[in-house]
């Protein structure tokens, strides 16, 4: 799953965090975190970090959960050209 390719917004446990502030105090780096915006990094994450640490955070940086969707199958009709 991807977020718009945004190296701002990061994907975990189907939730969209903003890290542009968190970024900053990032042990690993702000280029770490960069490298994988846009992505699912819960694997990454869960190497890491507890759940401690995203319950600390999660009020300040989720903006979102990530919806997934489906692609309606095409109807069963002739188009006109």
């Amino acid at each position: 799953a991807q977020v718009a390719q945004s190296p701002d917004l990061v994907i975990i446990d189907g939730n969209v965090y903003d890290i542009r502030v968190f970024a900053q105090h990032h042990p690993g780096g702000v280029d770490v975190l960069r490298s994988r915006g846009g992505q699912d990094v819960t694997r990454d994450f869960r190497v890491y970090h507890n759940d401690a640490v995203l319950q600390d955070r999660h009020e300040r940086l989720c903006v979102g959960r990530l919806v997934a969707h489906e692609v309606a199958p095409r109807p069963d009709v002739p188009y006109a050209d």
